[in-house]
Formats: C-alpha cells, sequence, structure tokens
C-alpha cells in the first residue's frame, strides 16, 4: 500500500493550456500514486473537492492543503501547485520523522512574465514542495491560521500571517538531484520570488534548455 498522497490545491487562474500541460505531466510523473485536487472550480483531476470561488490568498491555499490532507489516508503527503514541476525523486522521498516538515531545498525558477529564457536558483524553499506527516501538517496548518476564520481575504503584506507556515512547524530539507522548477506567470498568486542572480543557467539536467521548457508549457497552441 503507498503510503504518500499528492495534495494539489489550486485557484484554477493560469491559463487553461499550461495548467492542463502541467497536469499531464505530473500524472505522468506520480504514476499510481493517489491524487488529490482542492480547487476553485470542478476539475477531473484526481479526487477532486472543489470548494468553490473564493478570493485567491495564501491563507485560502493553506486551507486547501488542510483540506486535501484531511481526505488523505496515508501517514505522508507531499504538497503540488499548478506552476510547479517536480522529478520523480521528490515523490520517492519519505520523511525519517512523521512530525517535522521536510522541504525541498533544491529549486529553480523560471520567469514567464517576460519570457526570460533562463533559470535562477531560488534563495528559500517554498510549501508548495514539502513532503510530510499528514496529522502533523493538519495541526500546523490549524496553528497557523487559528482565530483567521476558514476562509481568507486577498494578502495583506504589511502583515502577512500566510507567509510564515514554517514558523509554525519544525523543519527539515531534502535535497534532489533533479531540481523542482517554479514558473512565475503573470496569472501566479505570488508572482516575485527571491532568486540568485548568480546561480542562473540556460540549461539544466534533466529539464533541458529554459527557452525549450518555456515553450512547451507557456505558448499559447
Amino acid at each position: 500500500m503507498n503510503d504518500l498522497t499528492v495534495v494539489y490545491y489550486t485557484s484554477n487562474r493560469e491559463e487553461l493550456k499550461f495548467q492542463e500541460r502541467m497536469q499531464a505531466t505530473l500524472l505522468e510523473t506520480i504514476g499510481d500514486i493517489p491524487l488529490i485536487s482542492v480547487s476553485h472550480k470542478p476539475m477531473d483531476f484526481g479526487k477532486n473537492i472543489c470548494i468553490g470561488d473564493k478570493v485567491p490568498s495564501s491563507h485560502n491555499a493553506f486551507r486547501q492543503m488542510q483540506i486535501g490532507t484531511i481526505e488523505a489516508k496515508t501517514k505522508y503527503i507531499c504538497t503540488a501547485e499548478v506552476d510547479t514541476l517536480y522529478p520523480r525523486e521528490y515523490f520517492d522521498f519519505r520523511p525519517e520523522r512523521e512530525d517535522r516538515i521536510y522541504k525541498a531545498n533544491h529549486i529553480y525558477v523560471i520567469c514567464a512574465l517576460r519570457n526570460k529564457s533562463h533559470f535562477f536558483q531560488a534563495k528559500k524553499e517554498a510549501e508548495g514542495a514539502i513532503v510530510v506527516g499528514r496529522d502533523y501538517i493538519i495541526g500546523v496548518v490549524e496553528k497557523q491560521l487559528e482565530g483567521k476564520g476558514i476562509w481568507g481575504d486577498k494578502d495583506d503584506y504589511n502583515g502577512n500571517i500566510t507567509l510564515h507556515l514554517f514558523k509554525y512547524g519544525d523543519c527539515d530539507t531534502f535535497h534532489t538531484t533533479v531540481p523542482v522548477i517554479q514558473f512565475k506567470t503573470d496569472n501566479n498568486l505570488h508572482r516575485k520570488t527571491p532568486v540568485r542572480r548568480d546561480k542562473n543557467t540556460y540549461e539544466l539536467p534533466y529539464w533541458g534548455k529554459s527557452h525549450d521548457l518555456l515553450r512547451r508549457y507557456c505558448e499559447n497552441r
């Protein structure tokens, strides 16, 4: 029996062709690993839970993550987002402990906003690339959103509680040989991500050349 469930959450704001291509790659990569999707619009994607149209915000994204995790029946869950490509080894990783959040620490960002054709290494880990014990992350999100209501409004960057999930739980990192790839598009909830300007490249192992990846996923055809 598989001990991991992929919890995928989305506000369904990305371009449809981009979303479909990314989802097809995710399904191909995970194989028979169970998938639960929590979305603002109904989707034929794994076991879908549609929450209805909400304001796109980190608060609501984390609540979606929690809803999907509660639905999961496995010891561990890993997160997945529509704007991110994951190597198979991300889904093969298993934590040593069930009471810690394990963050993938090998992430590159590719910018599709102005068709900048290169990869930048991310400065920090992302909530959309974690593997964690099911019961533990349910409690972490509940602690983070305590007193904030079930659903939230648009992010307030002057006091944005939703950017600090890792401050509410014990964390560790794990490394994948092939990096996780995050796309930055016009429809991202957070269009800016701190990157290492000195760590940029036009080609990465497995993923290939950056302009080819942009063409494959982002061209409107």
